[in-house]
């Protein structure tokens, strides 16, 4: 039978638009995509190219039975008029108005207009688009832009009617549908400049007196999707029961044969719909199935109190509420159960696991249930509440949120469920004087203003407005009519005005932004637009002038086929080129073309059955390749320096809801694999509720949607409890241990907007913030012991953006800074003294910086790396810094200076592989490294051929490391708890043994460390923590018996109170036993005073006194004690560097700030120190002796000194081997450490000896010692 004789607005919502089952109507839909028409060099309309098939359909255009193209349509014999969104009409002619009503569709969105002068049918849309119908055949003829721009479609005649073969602008680009070349075959090209860039071929299959559409070939792919129907004559309906898709993915649709029941004086007694949905999806992931119920009242208004009439939708004309049901059952599980009323509106969806509700979705619209289609509202479609139930627990908890509509469909109200608003007012269809002209169309459609409503206003918020006005232009095919275009939107001290191109004889650039001005209190910027229309594409070009006239330009182009972008200029020059396949995917990008920084990357593609993968090769040939399913899940990963070297890394199982259920990672060391896996359950939202780890560790994740709390919960050790409010925002956290016991809280306060107001600690301690009109802070108010301290901040005048230029600790500035227009620094005042910057045009990074001693650093800055090439200071060249890199991808590959040389390798993934030095007496040494695939380092040799070897064990974490210095083993043997934690450390040389052994507390903090060599204990000590998870109490227990240290803070977690008992008190650097220090802060953090307390009662007391207009600068420290000075007063150059030492060392800096020399108070220096180009110390002198300093990966790997070199092992923080070698002679030290790495006991190897001396150090609170 033909498709247009049932008539169900049921048809007209978005899920039958969509490939799948509409569970309103029981229908299969699919869509093809054949690509989109983009008209007029990206300029025009853009028309996507559908075909969508339709099981009740006789009709062939060319493609089949049932298959149709997305294109508006009119049939004057019914008077319905089918728009390219699928949704299908009744017209009546409305004689007064000189238009056609809509009965179905109420809502003022679109105007159908009869010319009569070229009999067509116009339909006018909101959006300023028309279209043309011929109102004889019902065949679009042209698609027309607010601008004016046509685009136009040709037919002829094909099984007796107007069928489309031609598509096309007036540009170049154009759609030709060959439908009469053969009888089997039609294809579609889509041309641009008579070239073809994509075709798509459809072959048919024959079944009987009609054709069927049995497969599509895609563009670029191999194989194509293919169609299986089965042909149900009690309806005359063409099902298709089998989809092949070019990935392999295979749906299977079952169908009840007579399935929804008709009303009375229907032709038919009912229509096939859906029984059951199947999607295999391939590899790596269970198959989903899905099948469907229906209640005996259905969209087709069987029972209702009306009989069939033909061309009406049967329940819209009812008098009655009607009610009908669908149940979906997805693998047996999930259970969704739907119920529209009679005017195909859901109006509740309750979702059911195994039985048990856990949400139900209610919605309420404009409709009247109880009235006809005639006496509803133009909104009786369209949503105005919906409430959303969670029962969770034997609790309940409903979630509202409102919305409002104008006639137009224009929405003019969204109240979330927190409590604020969006209202949207527009201007009416008449205009409103010079702030916006006459709708062209006669409609609404315009914003007029959003007003933002906040949460709350117990701070005062304020609604937020946001005005805008328009203009119009003239239509370049209709001089009399004309378009609408943004003039000006106006916002809370912003504002943005655009002005336009206005040459009608350039269509191509007609209508487009010329100028974009934006104006933040008073201050302007600008941007200016160019347009060139070349042969590879649009290419607009972004000139930006800034409030201080800085200017700089930035361009992109894009392709007219796709309009994806193909070159994007940065402001520096540099050139992204990027190229697509004809399906639109890239195939490469390269930037810095033509030049000696080129770096490319390449993509390719499989997509087959059992074979879909992309393939990417960067500029060093290295090369990922990602495998998915049929259905297009990433299933693994595989990587390689080489196509041929390719080794997986990353291996995903997902379970029939297509959720990740396990991931296995691989690493590959030496051929070897090590595989990590993890797998996950999820709750009935589909959240993930479980991780379940390797190494047995358990992570639980319970999510409370009535409470609005998660629970993530690591089992057996801590848990974090978040409790969020109705705008989703944090608004409690608290954070117990493993036995429950509560750690740590945290409360959060918000204004109306959203911005943190005011948080409150685990012992009740208050920051409160202060924002401005653009959500910046301004001002953070604390109380410390009773006082109060406020922190200001503000900001440049000329932007929103929240850049910080002056700062003040209760009104006394700390920090200034002066940014230019590209919000660039340009000058700025701290502790350090005033530095300014200037630049190279727009170049985010400073040519120069002139220092505080007036010297000027120049930096020759890389465009292509944004990486410095040089560093200089005139008249000072042995400070000079140079620096080479790979040209491809930025990795440094030599650096230089008066200090050392420096030259680095790296392997093609650009890890460090071996790095030379040159130090400034000639002396050229080297280090390497070997890593496994995913970057785990495996082997380092160090500038002095010691070898340092990690094994890893089968859960990819440390086991071992091996230190080999003068052939002779250092090793250490890491053992691990259940959580994976390292608590256990053994290290070994020659017949020693030492071991250092951790207990965590239920967060992970450290409360138990023991110390043992060759099997004796040499110390325990044992931490305990306060409320704020600060360290309280410290026991170090050895021979000599137990030290007991305790530690009190201040609100703002500052040391007040420090006290020490036991036989290592710690020792002051004039040799002082302490047993007491209290501490006292200024507002700034600084220490004010410390009053300390020695073994003998005696006490000094110490006063640190500050620079007024420099508060965080210290200028003097007076002692009582008469082992101190009793008073010293500080010195600083300009830059603020420390010239002198409560000890009286004078210390000397170059201009870049760094330590040069030490001079003690009797002028002899005490030690110089020269640095490389990457500002390590490489050297050292003390007094008569030169130390050479080398790094491995910027931590202290070798000193050298007189022949002799030092080693070090370090496994873990608080226990390290040093050796020093001179020759063939070694010697060991083994150092024990506390929990911060402080060295607590040093054993040194003696000569002649196996016994090892013992040295013991304490260390004062800040570090003395």
């Amino acid at each position: 039978m033909s498709d247009s004789n049932l008539i169900s607005n049921a048809f007209n919502f978005s899920e039958s638009l969509s490939s799948g089952v509409d569970v309103r109507t029981g229908s299969f839909s699919v869509s093809l995509s054949l690509g989109h028409f983009i008209a007029y060099k990206n300029s025009g309309h853009i028309v996507p190219v559908q075909l969508s098939y339709d099981a009740s359909s006789n009709n062939d255009i060319g493609f089949g039975r049932g298959w149709s193209i997305s294109l508006s349509r009119f049939n004057k014999d019914k008077n319905t008029l089918l728009l390219s969104t699928g949704q299908s009409f009744q017209l009546e002619y409305n004689e007064d108005l000189g238009e056609y009503d809509i009965p179905y569709r109420k809502l003022k969105d679109i105007r159908v207009l009869y010319l009569d002068e070229t009999k067509e049918i116009t339909v006018l849309h909101k959006t300023g688009i028309k279209e043309f119908l011929d109102w004889e055949t019902g065949i679009l003829k042209k698609v027309v832009s607010p601008s004016g721009l046509e685009v136009n479609f040709d037919y002829s005649e094909f099984n007796l009617q107007q069928v489309l073969w031609h598509v096309f602008d007036n540009a170049g680009r154009e759609i030709i549908i060959d439908w009469w070349s053969n009888d089997w075959e039609t294809t579609v090209e889509q041309i641009l400049d008579s070239k073809v860039y994509q075709r798509f071929t459809i072959r048919k299959t024959g079944n009987g007196n009609y054709k069927r559409l049995s497969s599509i070939i895609f563009p670029e792919l191999n194989d194509p999707a293919t169609f299986d129907y089965r042909y149900i004559a009690s309806a005359d309906y063409d099902v298709i029961e089998k989809i092949v898709h070019a990935s392999g993915l295979i749906e299977d649709i079952n169908y009840l044969d007579k399935g929804q029941l008709l009303p009375l004086d229907a032709p038919l007694s009912s229509v096939p719909c859906v029984l059951s949905h199947t999607i295999n999806p391939g590899v790596n992931q269970a198959v989903h199935y899905s099948c469907y119920e229906y209640s005996d009242n259905n969209y087709l208004g069987f029972g209702c109190d009306r009989a069939w009439i033909a061309g009406e939708d049967t329940l819209f004309k009812s008098d009655n509420d009607y009610r009908y049901t669908t149940t979906e059952t997805v693998n047996d599980s999930k259970v969704t159960v739907r119920e529209y009323n009679k005017y195909h509106l859901l109006e509740c969806a309750s979702y059911f696991d195994n039985n048990n509700l856990y949400k139900r979705e209610d919605y309420q619209y404009f409709a009247d249930l109880e009235l006809g289609i005639e006496s509803q509202p133009a909104t009786y479609s369209l949503l105005k509440e919906q409430t959303t139930t969670h029962y969770f627990n034997g609790s309940e908890r409903s979630f509202t949120k409102q919305y409002n509509f104008d006639e137009f469909g224009n929405q003019t109200l969204e109240s979330h469920v927190d409590g604020s608003k969006v209202i949207w007012n527009y201007y009416p269809a008449s205009g409103e004087g010079s702030l916006c002209p006459a709708d062209p169309h006669g409609m609404v459609s315009l914003i007029k203003e959003e007003i933002v409503i906040p949460v709350k206003t117990a701070d005062d918020e304020q609604e937020r407005k946001t005005i805008m006005t328009y203009r119009s232009l003239p239509c370049l095919n209709d001089s009399k009519n004309y378009f609408i275009v943004p003039y000006e939107m106006n916002k809370d001290n912003c504002s943005k005005s655009y002005d336009y191109y206005e040459d009608k004889s350039n269509i191509f650039e007609y209508g487009r932004l010329r100028v974009e001005t934006t104006v933040v209190n008073q201050f302007s910027s600008q941007i200016l637009y160019r347009y060139d229309f070349n042969m590879s594409g649009l290419k607009t070009t972004l000139q930006t002038t800034t409030y201080d006239g800085i200017t700089f330009t930035e361009s992109k182009c894009v392709d007219y086929f796709f309009g994806h972008e193909i070159e994007a200029m940065n402001s520096q020059g540099v050139v992204i080129r990027s190229q697509y396949d004809s399906l639109g995917r890239q195939t490469s990008s390269v930037v810095a073309q033509d030049t000696d920084y080129e770096a490319s990357k390449k993509f390719s593609y499989q997509f087959e059955s059992g074979n879909n993968s992309v393939k990417v090769t960067d500029t060093k040939g290295n090369v990922v390749v990602q495998n998915m399913n049929n259905a297009g899940k990433l299933i693994s990963v595989e990587m390689g320096s080489t196509d041929d070297d390719l080794r997986v890394i990353h291996e995903y199982q997902y379970d029939e809801f297509g959720l990740l259920k396990q991931q296995l990672d691989t690493d590959w060391i030496d051929n070897s694999p090590i595989t990590v896996g993890m797998q996950f359950t999820y709750d009935v939202y589909g959240n993930i509720n479980t991780v379940m780890h390797q190494d047995g560790r358990q992570e639980i994740i319970t999510q409370d949607p009535i409470e609005l709390k998660t629970i993530q919960r690591q089992v057996g050790l801590l848990s974090q409890t978040t409790i969020h409010n109705l705008s989703g925002l944090e608004v409690r956290k608290e954070t117990h241990d493993g036995q429950g016991n509560l750690r740590a809280t945290s409360v959060s306060e918000y204004d109306g907007f959203g911005n943190l107001r005011f948080v409150t600690d685990t012992l009740g301690r208050v920051i409160e913030h202060r924002y401005d009109n653009f959500d910046r802070i301004y001002e953070t108010q604390r109380e410390i012991d009773g006082e109060k301290i406020i922190e200001s901040f503000s900001y440049p005048e000329f932007t929103s953006s929240p850049a910080v230029c002056h700062s003040s600790v209760n009104n006394i500035e700390v920090g200034f800074r002066e940014f230019d227009g590209l919000l660039r620094v340009k000058n700025e005042v701290s502790a350090g003294g005033s530095k300014s910057y200037s630049y190279k045009g727009a170049e985010t990074n400073p040519e120069h910086i002139k220092m505080p001693d007036n010297n000027t650093v120049n930096i020759l800055q890389n465009i292509y790396l944004n990486k410095p090439d040089s560093i200089s200071i005139p008249g000072q060249p042995e400070m000079t810094n140079i620096y080479q890199y790979d040209k491809e991808t930025a990795d440094l590959n030599y650096s230089i200076n008066q200090g050392s040389e420096n030259t680095y390798t790296t392997d093609s993934m650009g890890r460090l592989i071996k790095e030379k030095i040159q130090l400034n007496d000639g002396t050229n040494r080297q280090a390497s490294y070997k890593y496994s695939l995913l970057g785990k380092l495996c082997e380092k040799t160090d500038f002095f051929g010691n070898k340092t070897v990690y094994q890893y064990d089968s859960l990819g974490r440390i086991a071992s490391i091996t230190d080999t210095v003068s052939d002779q083993d250092t090793s250490t043997y890491i053992d691990y708890d259940q959580y994976s934690r390292a608590y256990k450390y053994t290290t070994r040389y020659k017949n020693d043994e030492a071991v250092v052994e951790l207990v965590f507390d239920g967060v992970g903090l450290e409360i138990s460390r023991i110390a043992r060599f060759n099997g004796v204990e040499e110390f325990t000590i044992e931490q305990q923590y306060n409320e704020s998870m600060l360290l309280e109490m410290r026991s170090f227990r050895d021979t000599n018996g137990q030290t007991t240290e305790t530690f009190r803070y201040d609100d703002l977690y500052r040391l007040i109170n420090y006290r020490c008992d036991g036989p290592h008190q710690p020792l002051d650097d004039v040799g002082n036993k302490l047993m007491e220090q209290e501490f006292s802060h200024d507002i700034y953090g600084n220490i004010t005073k410390v009053v300390s307390r020695f073994l003998g009662n005696t006490v000094n007391t110490c006063i640190y006194t500050y620079d007024p207009n420099n508060p965080v600068r210290l200028i003097s420290i007076r002692n009582s004690h008469p082992s101190y000075p009793a008073e010293v007063i500080l010195r600083y150059d300009v830059a603020g560097n420390l010239l002198n030492d409560e000890k009286g060392n004078i210390y000397s800096y170059n201009t870049l700030n760094q330590v040069t020399s030490v001079k003690g108070n009797n002028g002899k220096e005490l030690s110089r120190y020269t640095y490389d180009a990457h500002r390590r110390v490489v050297s050292q002198t003390v007094e008569d002796s030169l130390i050479y300093l080398f790094y491995c990966n910027d931590m202290l790997s070798n000193e050298f000194s007189n022949g002799a070199h030092s080693s070090y092992h370090r496994p873990a923080k608080g226990l390290i081997s040093r050796t020093v070698s001179q020759g063939k002679n070694t010697k060991n030290q083994i150092l024990f450490g506390n929990s911060q790495g402080s060295i607590v006991e040093t054993l040194s190897e003696q000569d002649n000896t196996s016994n090892r001396s013992k040295e013991t150090r304490s260390y004062t609170p800040y570090g003395e010692g």
